[in-house]
């Protein structure tokens, strides 16, 4: 099953990315917010964790790519409440950050929940129930924490850093200076920390 791939864009549709591997073509569906990102354009390198998806009726396999392991994590869980499926999981990320939406399960706001297209009242209200138990973990600093973190290895990939590296020095340098430092001083510490590795 495949969770993870790195490789050029060749071409870009609505909601879909047709991803270069090594001479092999991968067609992955991805949020519009990731879509819509800058740096998301034909040509441009990208890495996504991938939810593979195997529609038994139809016999037909689809990727869904995301940008990190927390939001794939959340496309499973949203894709196992009953009555949602791909698309309507697909369009909730589409709609809404991970950190919105922990905040919007977490406080059971149903009336920011059926911003996403395809979400009425009455699913919006479902979710909230669903998904609160399997939420309640997470804090405010949790949900801040993923924020700044996604943006640092966002800023260290658009670097030429791989990934995973760019995740780990994110990480190492959120842990050191805290959530209270500037996106700057974040960046400026990962990439003092990669220098002392070489």
């Amino acid at each position: 099953m495949l969770g993870f791939l790195r490789g050029r864009i060749l071409e870009k549709e609505k909601g879909k990315l047709l991803i270069d591997v090594g001479g092999i073509g991968f067609e992955v569906y991805v949020p519009q917010r990731l879509e819509e990102e800058p740096e998301v354009e034909e040509g441009d390198s990208i890495s996504l964790y991938i939810h593979t998806h195997f529609y038994s009726q139809e016999l037909k396999i689809q990727f869904f790519g995301f940008k990190s392991k927390e939001e794939r994590d959340l496309f499973r869980v949203l894709v196992n409440v009953p009555s949602v499926g791909t698309k309507l999981a697909l369009s909730i990320l589409s709609t809404f950050s991970f950190p919105e939406l922990a905040g919007i399960i977490l406080s059971g706001d149903a009336n920011s929940l059926v911003r996403a297209r395809g979400v009425g009242r009455k699913m919006a209200e479902m979710l909230i129930v669903e998904l609160k138990d399997k939420m309640k973990n997470i804090t405010v600093e949790d949900m801040k924490s993923f924020s700044i973190l996604n943006d640092v290895t966002s800023a260290l990939v658009s670097l030429d850093y791989g990934e995973g590296e760019a995740r780990k020095l994110a990480k190492k340098a959120l842990e050191l200076l805290g959530d209270n430092a500037t996106l700057e001083e974040l960046i400026a510490k990962a990439l003092s920390l990669s220098r002392q590795r070489r």
